[in-house]
Order: structure tokens, then C-alpha cells, then sequence
């Protein structure tokens, strides 16, 4: 993102790109560490899935941000990243964290999620 700031145009308000990238830094951060807290940094695919300690007797967090997404660490709390690039205004920036984000949910989709369902949920529909 700072390799190639200023990508993006000027706007009428002066300070609008870095006050959107803020707010977007503020909700993602802050919706990551949420969702850590809740589940803790031994979360479900550090340590059972690429360890290979499953213990379902943990439990399924379905509590704070997890209530209303199933993911909130990939899709909200990746909303830092688009706004750091907001703040360099990056085009290249917000293509980068797209990627990754798009990644991520392939990765949930062909890895996490079939784990999840399996040892969490009892193999029912995540």
C-alpha cells in the first residue's frame, strides 16, 4: 500500500480517504478482537484442525459478532486491511486485501468449514 499511495483521486473533502479508512481500521480491528476474545487464540483451526486435537467438549461459539456471522474474523475483521489502503488511497492496496480475502474464504470453504461441520456441528450444515 505504501509502494503505491495516491492511486486513488482526490475528493472535494480534504481528509475523506483517511477518515473512511479509519472507521473501516476501527470496525475490523475492533471486530477481530472481539471475536478472538470470544473464541480465544487457541480457536478452532490453530489448534484442532492443523494440530489434530479435536475436542468438540469445547464448544461452538455462536455468541457476540459470531451471532449474526458466521465468519467475522474473515469478512468484518478484514475490513482493517481495506482501510489502511483507504488511508494511502491504494488502488493496488485494496486489490491485494481483496485477494486475500477472497482467498481466505476459499480456504474456509474447501478446508475449515467441512472440519467445523464434522467435529463441531456434528456433520449438520454450518
Amino acid at each position: 500500500m505504501a509502494a503505491f499511495p495516491g492511486q486513488l483521486p482526490e475528493v472535494g473533502v480534504d481528509g475523506l480517504w483517511v477518515v473512511l479508512g479509519v472507521v473501516l481500521g476501527i470496525v475490523g480491528f475492533g471486530t477481530k478482537l472481539w471475536a478472538t476474545w470470544l473464541t480465544g487464540l487457541n480457536t478452532y483451526y490453530c489448534r484442532d484442525m492443523f494440530l489434530g486435537r479435536a475436542d468438540a467438549t469445547d464448544g461452538f461459539v455462536v455468541r457476540g459478532p459470531y451471532r449474526w456471522l458466521r465468519n467475522p474474523m474473515y469478512g468484518v475483521g478484514n475490513l482493517h486491511g481495506y482501510g489502511v489502503a483507504l488511508c494511502y488511497r491504494s488502488v493496488a492496496g485494496l486489490v491485494c486485501v481483496a485477494v486475500f480475502q477472497v482467498l481466505i474464504y476459499v480456504f474456509y470453504t474447501v478446508r475449515e468449514k467441512p472440519f467445523i461441520v464434522r467435529t463441531y456441528l456434528g456433520g449438520t450444515t454450518a
